[in-house]
């Protein structure tokens, strides 16, 4: 399956491959932001999202949890995650194993302000698959409460799935609410 194709213009997305399942937006402020299976089932088991959001307070990380047969899994040992922040020349970085959510942002803070918002790029692979952990890999750009900026990589999967097929995923901040939002969530055909 050819995700990327090349063009006399250089490389471009294989449109044909990407199915739009669904887009939103909203500006009252939510706890989380979840996409459930009505978007995310058995009919694609990859998935592209383009996510932008803005937090209520400043210093608060973004963090991921999935649904599994319709509950969201909020055990306190069941995802694996990794984040770097890549705008410094030290890298910073986060982690964890056997903890209760998916860190989808550096360990700097992001800022509340509207020019502050995270701006991200998600794959979910693997999402629907019986025997494949289910992960998630995010390219993030935000502005911190200091209006500096930030960017980051960051992966994670929940840990030891066995045979229960992920349909679904929260989004929600370490404190606070979701301020702001809009999204774009693809299927991705193969």
């Amino acid at each position: 399956m050819a995700l990327i194709k090349t063009s006399a213009q250089g490389l471009t997305a294989d449109a044909t491959n990407f199915v739009l399942l669904h887009s939103a937006s909203g500006s009252s402020s939510i706890a989380q932001l979840d996409i459930d299976s009505t978007y995310i089932n058995s009919t694609y088991n990859n998935y592209k999202l383009y996510l932008n959001l803005s937090p209520v307070s400043d210093n608060v990380k973004l963090y991921a949890r999935f649904f599994v047969n319709g509950s969201v899994r909020t055990g306190s040992s069941d995802y694996t995650y990794i984040d770097h922040r890549l705008d410094a020349g030290t890298y910073a970085r986060g982690m964890g194993d056997g903890v209760a959510q998916i860190s989808v942002t550096s360990e700097s803070g992001m800022g509340h302000e509207l020019y502050e918002k995270k701006n991200c790029v998600i794959d979910l692979t693997d999402i629907t698959s019986t025997n494949q952990r289910a992960t998630i890999r995010s390219w993030n750009v935000f502005k911190n409460a200091s209006y500096n900026e930030r960017t980051s990589i960051s992966s994670g999967a929940l840990k030891d799935t066995g045979h229960d097929a992920v349909n679904g995923i929260r989004f929600y901040m370490t404190s606070g609410n979701i301020d702001y939002y809009d999204y774009k969530l693809y299927g991705v055909k193969g």
